[in-house]
């Protein structure tokens, strides 16, 4: 029997039929723009990101010179009001999401495979999604400039009301948005590829206490972004008015907005600080209830049963109820509520006087400073009389109450444990420092 051995270097005679590309092709390309265009290697998608991230890096200068010449002198015409809120915004927004964060992203994609010996980033593909999102969102942010509409002009940090159709009416923000929800899909799936690269493709013998500085470094920025970019992302639609609507009507929440959300989670925040950490726990848990119950369970809890049907004698919302910490929360972003309202009707020069008040019990006018109110008492006085004339302005225009809260005694007390609590916390400070509240309002 003949048998002919054939091999690559003796079948050059032999047509072999090439492969039909599909959608997984590799790009093959190795000069040109078409070569960068669809580039997977790990140190070119480096390049790129470097690259647009010096050219809004560029941008964001250019945005913050103009800044400065208008306000190089006292009533300078430069800018327009709008014109130099559109800049703010844009400068802060172009400064963190299209410079700073995209040039890490570029030291990443080009040192940590190159430390840990892996030919690539664990998924090549998806890195050069990762880029191309990237540009896509940093290109619908700036589309602004060229449109009608103008650049959003609502703040870098994005607060509501702020963003709101009332004060935002434009498409503006709405692209903005957008833009920044892909650079939040952009980030998580750039995070998720080095995170898997680093634990999965490290050369034989680098184990991950052998790790360079740098490449420890990415891996707890990739988690940090994986943990915290989800749960911005989500938020930020609620920027929009009517998915905010359908939000709080799902949940049954009687008031919903993103600065609620905001004072809320600064309340997380300051039960570490001034009662974990500032030996108030005892106290605390003899306002608010034991926080050691699991808090997994009590949300599971609240969300299969909902709230108790007399929640309103103890709590000032719903989903105080879940568990002690939230209680805290809810009541820490009540009083800022309260206080920063109170400070603005003062400013206002506003004075409540109902004709039908024989009394007086209903007339209030805010001749004190709300941050420096002596007690919880003095604030609520104040208060009451003017949420109950904004609720009945309100129900005159067919609208709901604007302060849908019902303000029980034992409510009242954990404000008052609130108050006590910033105003220790102030006192020990030294005297020229602002008090704590002013740090929230500036």
């Amino acid at each position: 029997m003949d048998a002919t051995a054939k091999s690559d270097f003796s079948a050059h005679d032999e047509h072999v039929a090439p492969k039909r590309a599909s959608v997984f092709w590799r790009p093959t390309s190795k000069t040109g723009l078409m070569s960068w265009l669809t580039t997977v290697d790990h140190k070119r998608i480096g390049f790129l990101y470097g690259v647009f991230a010096l050219f809004f890096f560029l941008i964001g200068g250019l945005e913050a010179l103009l800044i400065r010449l208008q306000l190089a002198v006292p009533n300078n015409d430069l800018l327009t009001a709008h014109q130099y809120n559109e800049l703010f915004t844009m400068h802060g927004t172009t400064m963190i999401f299209l410079a700073i964060m995209p040039l890490s992203a570029a030291f990443f994609n080009y040192i940590m495979p190159l430390q840990i010996g892996a030919r690539d980033v664990a998924f090549p593909r998806l890195n050069a999604f990762s880029l191309w999102t990237f540009l896509a969102g940093a290109i619908i942010i700036n589309l602004g400039w060229f449109m009608k509409v103008g650049a959003p002009d609502a703040g870098w940090f994005g607060y509501a009301p702020l963003t709101s159709s009332t004060y935002s009416p434009d498409h503006s923000i709405d692209m903005w948005v957008m833009g920044l929800q892909l650079l939040g899909v952009a980030s998580i799936a750039a995070s998720l590829n080095f995170i898997v690269t680093i634990i999965n493709m490290r050369a034989p013998g680098m184990t991950m206490m052998r790790l360079p500085v740098f490449t420890w470094m990415t891996l707890f920025t990739s988690f940090l972004l994986i943990l915290s970019f989800p749960a911005i992302t989500i938020a930020l639609v609620e920027a929009n008015d009517a998915e905010r609507e359908k939000r709080r009507i799902a949940m049954g929440e009687p008031y919903r907005t993103l600065l609620g959300h905001f004072r809320h989670e600064v309340g997380h925040h300051y039960w570490d600080v001034l009662v974990r950490d500032g030996g108030k726990l005892d106290e605390c848990r003899a306002v608010f209830g034991d926080d050691s119950q699991d808090y997994g369970e009590a949300l599971e809890r609240h969300y299969e049963n909902g709230a108790p049907a007399d929640w309103q004698n103890n709590f000032v919302s719903q989903y105080a109820s879940t568990h002690p910490w939230e209680d805290f929360a809810e009541t820490w972003a009540h009083y800022l509520h309260i206080v920063d309202t109170l400070e603005m009707v003062a400013a206002s020069g506003m004075s409540v006087k109902p004709k039908v008040d024989k009394s007086g019990d209903f007339a209030a006018r805010v001749d004190f400073d709300p941050y420096d109110a002596r007690s919880i008492e003095q604030i609520i006085d104040a208060w009451l009389p003017y949420v109950f004339a904004m609720n009945n302005v309100s129900r005159a225009m067919g609208a709901r109450d604007l302060y849908p809260f019902v303000l029980s005694p034992p409510v009242i007390a954990k404000l008052g444990f609130i108050h006590d609590l910033v105003h220790g916390d102030k006192q020990k400070a030294e005297p020229e420092r602002p008090g704590l509240l002013r740090s929230f309002f500036g």
